[in-house]
Order: structure tokens, then C-alpha cells, then sequence
């Protein structure tokens, strides 16, 4: 699964419940679940990503979600932490070709200055 920034118009329209749901519970507004104007998937999304805590009818916003709202809302922190958001789940993104190489490369030049260094010393 190849990450996308991309997302259709339902998914942008829930992180954008989500980032002002996030705002209010920021600047202390008293926020009660289960009215009109917070649906329960955005709760649900907050929940799960650990941004925000339900206790009784209340929401009450975390450390992690002031993080977010600070770095630029729920969609950049889905992004940051390497998540994709489809279909009301949470997939972790598969880590990108390009990073292989460059580990193996570095180590395979560590095996081989260990190896020459190895190899002067026996000499000596």
C-alpha cells in the first residue's frame, strides 16, 4: 500500500470535524459527545489516535492532541506518524524502498572499513 497525501472529500470533511473539535477542546470550550455538531466518527478517529479522552459525556483533550493541534492538525499527525486513514481504519504505511538501500549501503561500507582495518592489523 502506497501512502497517498490524497483523500476524498468525506475524509478531508472528518479531519476537518476532527482539527475543530481539537480547537475547542484547546482553548478550554466545554465540549459535551453526542450533539449534532461533534458526529461520532470524529470522536471515535480522536479516540483512537490518542488525542482526545471521553469521560462520562465529556471530552477532554491530551497531551498528544495539544501536539497535534500545535503542528498543524489531525491530517499532519496522521502524516507524521506514518499512518494512512481509509475506510475508517488506521493502516500503519509500509516503509518506502528507498530507505533499504541506504541502510544496507551503510553497512555493508562498516563491514568492509571493520574488515580493512582488521586486515592492516594482522599485517602489522
Amino acid at each position: 500500500m502506497e501512502y497517498n497525501d490524497q483523500y476524498d472529500q468525506k475524509t478531508e470533511n472528518l479531519f476537518a470535524s476532527c482539527d475543530l473539535l481539537l480547537l475547542k477542546l484547546f482553548f478550554n470550550m466545554d465540549v459535551t459527545c453526542g450533539f449534532p455538531d461533534v458526529p461520532p466518527e470524529t470522536v471515535d478517529l480522536l479516540e483512537s489516535l490518542g488525542l482526545l479522552t471521553l469521560k462520562g459525556d465529556h471530552c477532554y483533550i491530551t497531551r498528544l492532541g495539544k501536539n497535534a493541534v500545535s503542528k498543524g492538525g489531525v491530517k499532519n499527525f496522521v502524516k507524521d506518524r506514518q499512518l494512512i486513514y481509509s475506510e475508517n481504519n488506521l493502516v500503519r504505511r509500509e516503509k518506502r524502498l528507498v530507505e533499504y538501500p541506504l541502510i544496507l549501503g551503510v553497512l555493508l561500507s562498516l563491514i568492509l572499513i571493520i574488515c580493512l582495518l582488521t586486515w592492516m592489523l594482522i599485517d602489522l
